[in-house]
C-alpha cells in the first residue's frame, strides 16, 4: 500500500512539474458566485448571490510571479434593503492582480495575489416605494485581495477554486443626503484552467 500510495505521488508530481514548466499563458473559465452590501444612511443594502460565467488570463513572469486579467460577465441581480427586494442591479468588475504561486504541495499548487478591481454599475433601478431616489457612483476603484489553488489535471489542464475580496468606496445617495459607503465584495469561483 505504501508503494501504490509513493506511486501516486511521483506521478501526480510529475503532472505538476510538467504543467509549471509549459508555455506562461493560462486561460480559466470560472463559475463565480459573488456577493455585496453596503449600508447608505443605516439601510442594510445587499445584492442577491448569483452565480454568473467569468473569464480570466494570466501570464507567468516567473514559474511563481504572474499577472492575472479577470472579467466577469453583466448579470441582472436582485437589490435587498433590510431584507426587502427593492430593485435590480447590474455591475462590471474587471480584476487586475499579482500573484504569488507557491512551491506545490503535492498535486496542488496554492497561490495568493493583490491587486485593483474596477466596478461600473450600468444599471441600477429601485422598483419599491421609497428607493427610487438612491443612487449610486457609476463607476469605482478599490484594492482587491485574493487565495487560490490550482490542480492539474495534465500538462495543460487544471481545475481551479478561487476567493476574492475587494473593499472600495462610493458616493451613494439615498433620502436626500449622499453618504460615503463603504462597499464590500466577496468572490468565490470554481472553474477550469487551460495553459496554451
Amino acid at each position: 500500500m505504501l508503494k501504490v500510495f509513493v506511486a501516486l505521488v511521483i506521478f501526480s508530481a510529475s503532472f505538476v512539474t510538467a504543467w509549471a514548466q509549459n508555455s506562461p499563458w493560462v486561460l480559466r473559465v470560472r463559475a463565480v458566485q459573488p456577493k455585496l452590501s453596503y449600508v447608505p444612511n443605516d439601510i442594510q443594502m445587499s445584492v442577491d448571490q448569483k452565480a454568473m460565467p467569468e473569464v480570466d488570463v494570466s501570464y507567468f513572469f516567473t514559474p511563481r510571479v504572474a499577472l492575472e486579467v479577470g472579467y466577469t460577465a453583466l448579470k441582472n441581480q436582485s437589490v435587498y434593503a433590510n431584507g426587502t427586494s427593492v430593485g435590480t442591479f447590474q455591475k462590471l468588475p474587471p480584476t487586475l492582480m499579482l500573484q504569488y504561486h507557491a512551491d506545490s504541495w503535492s498535486i496542488f499548487k496554492p497561490y495568493v495575489g493583490a491587486g485593483i478591481t474596477y466596478t461600473k454599475s450600468s444599471t441600477l433601478t429601485f422598483t419599491a416605494p421609497g428607493y427610487q431616489d438612491i443612487l449610486m457612483n457609476n463607476h469605482t476603484w478599490g484594492p482587491a485581495v485574493q487565495v487560490g489553488l490550482d490542480v492539474p489535471l495534465d500538462d495543460r489542464f487544471s481545475l481551479n477554486l478561487d476567493v476574492k475580496r475587494s473593499n472600495f468606496r462610493s458616493d451613494i445617495s439615498a433620502f436626500g443626503q449622499t453618504v460615503d459607503t463603504k462597499i464590500n465584495s466577496r468572490v468565490v469561483s470554481l472553474g477550469l484552467g487551460y495553459r496554451f
